[in-house]
C-alpha cells in the first residue's frame, strides 16, 4: 500500500488544486455555446494524470486508452449517448442546448481520464474492493473543488456530514467499482465517460438505454476472456 499512497495522493491534491483554481479564478467563459471554465474545470483530474504518469513513472497496466480494444463499438456508443439527449430532449433554443450537451461531454471526459485512467492504474495492485474505495474516497474529496457541499450531489439537499459524506464516498465507491470494471475489461474510458455523462443531462429512459448497452459489451468481453483463457488456467480454476 506504502508504494501507491504517494501517488494517490499527489494525484488527488493536484486535481483538486488545479480544478479549484480554475473554478475560483477564471472568468466564465462561453464560445460557441461551449462553457470553457467549465470544462477546464473537469479537466484538472485529466491534467494530473498526465503529470503524475511523467512524475512516477505510473505503468498503464490496464493498457487503457480512449477507445479500447474495440474502437469502433466504442465510438458507437460515444455517438448514441451524445445523440439521444439532442434529439429527444427538446429545448427552445436547440444551439445552446447541443452545446450544454457537449460542454457537459467534454467536462466528463477530462474527470474520467483522472479517475478510470490514471488512477486505476495507480491503484492496479490493490484488489477490486480496495481500488474503488481510494478512488471512490479520492473522487469525494475532488468535488469540494467545485461544490462547497459535495452531499448535496444526490438530493440536491443538504446532509448532516456524519451522514453525507460515508454515504456519498459509499456511492461513489460503489460507482467506481462498476465503471472500474467496465474499463479495465474493455480498455475504453470513453464507456464509463458515457455513463457518467448520460446520467448527468439525460433522463432515466436514457440512462438506462446507455447503461444497457455498456453493461451488454462489458458481457460480451467478459465472455472473450473467458473462450480465451489457457486451458490450464481453465484446469485450475
Amino acid at each position: 500500500m506504502k508504494h501507491v499512497a504517494l501517488p494517490i495522493g499527489v494525484f488527488t491534491i493536484l486535481a483538486f488544486a488545479l480544478s479549484w483554481s480554475i473554478n475560483h479564478f477564471l472568468p466564465e467563459l462561453i464560445v460557441s455555446g461551449l462553457n470553457v471554465k467549465e470544462i477546464l474545470t473537469g479537466f484538472g483530474p485529466a491534467v494530473s494524470g498526465l503529470i503524475c504518469y511523467w512524475l512516477f513513472g505510473t505503468p498503464n497496466t490496464y493498457k487503457l486508452s480512449l477507445t479500447g480494444s474495440r474502437p469502433a463499438l466504442s465510438v458507437g456508443i460515444v455517438a448514441l449517448s451524445l445523440s439521444l439527449p439532442l434529439l429527444f430532449l427538446a429545448k427552445p433554443d436547440p444551439i445552446l442546448w447541443a452545446g450544454f450537451v457537449l460542454t457537459q461531454f467534454v467536462y466528463t471526459l477530462g474527470e474520467e481520464l483522472g479517475w478510470r485512467h490514471y488512477l486505476q492504474n495507480a491503484v492496479a495492485p490493490l484488489n477490486g474492493w480496495q481500488q474503488a474505495g481510494v478512488i471512490g474516497l479520492c473522487w469525494f474529496l475532488w468535488h469540494y473543488a467545485i461544490l462547497d457541499d459535495p452531499t448535496t450531489m444526490l438530493t440536491g439537499q443538504s446532509a448532516p456530514a456524519f451522514i453525507g459524506i460515508p454515504l456519498m464516498v459509499g456511492l461513489l465507491s460503489l460507482l467506481s467499482k462498476l465503471l472500474g470494471d467496465i474499463v479495465s475489461r474493455t480498455q475504453a474510458v470513453f464507456l464509463p465517460v458515457s455513463l457518467h455523462y448520460i446520467g448527468k443531462v439525460g433522463n432515466s429512459y436514457m440512462l438506462l438505454a446507455v447503461f444497457g448497452i455498456v453493461m451488454a459489451t462489458h458481457i460480451y468481453f467478459q465472455k472473450i476472456a473467458r473462450t480465451n483463457r489457457p486451458k490450464s488456467a481453465k484446469s485450475h480454476a
